[in-house]
């Protein structure tokens, strides 16, 4: 084996994402975040062909539509809200101890005030995200029309969250990720 150094390192790769996929499981509200956290992905690869597929390949965008997925799923009001809104903040917590950067009531504040299905919303805003693509949305309404001004508002704002959310703890985050994506 000594000899190989490409399955050596295969193996260091295949030692290391185990070992955080195993940190991560060990610690019961982890566990749950972690369990809850893949069956979004799941879900929204089956929902999305284009992201199963960035995630497969482990596409660059990925890293940047998943946080804000995560905090766009955070402020969804439905059954894996509250998880995610724990995972959240697990990872907007500066390390300095100061308070969440992030303003998740705010964000859960302008989710709510939008006139239209939370679920048409959502999805919406999935797509947004995953497409990075404003014209999902601008299609779906006339461009100056308040609901779609809502709507992009709060996608550029989940997006900017999303952002600073993988920037705070950006070790465990991207140790989250790893171990999630089984990588």
């Amino acid at each position: 084996m000594a000899n190989n150094k490409e399955l050596v390192e295969m193996v260091e790769l295949y030692e290391s994402s185990w070992t955080l996929g195993r940190d991560q499981l060990l610690d019961q509200g982890h566990r749950l975040q972690i369990v809850e956290f893949c069956f979004n992905l799941e879900s929204l690869c089956e929902k999305y062909p284009l992201f199963k597929e960035q995630v497969e390949c482990s596409e660059a965008e990925i890293f940047l539509s998943i946080p804000s997925l995560i905090v766009l799923k955070s402020i969804q009001n439905d059954e894996l809200s509250l998880s995610h809104l724990q995972l959240s903040k697990r990872f907007a917590q500066p390390k300095n101890g100061q308070g969440c950067p992030i303003d998740f009531e705010m964000l859960q504040s302008d989710y709510d005030s939008i006139n239209e299905d939370q679920e048409t919303v959502g999805s919406q805003l999935e797509e947004f995200i995953i497409r990075d693509d404003l014209k999902v949305i601008e299609q779906q309404y006339e461009k100056n029309n308040q609901t779609c001004k809502q709507i992009l508002s709060l996608g550029q704002k989940v997006k900017q969250a999303g952002m600073e959310l993988s920037r705070q703890n950006a070790q465990e985050f991207n140790s989250f990720i790893t171990a999630a994506l089984g990588e």
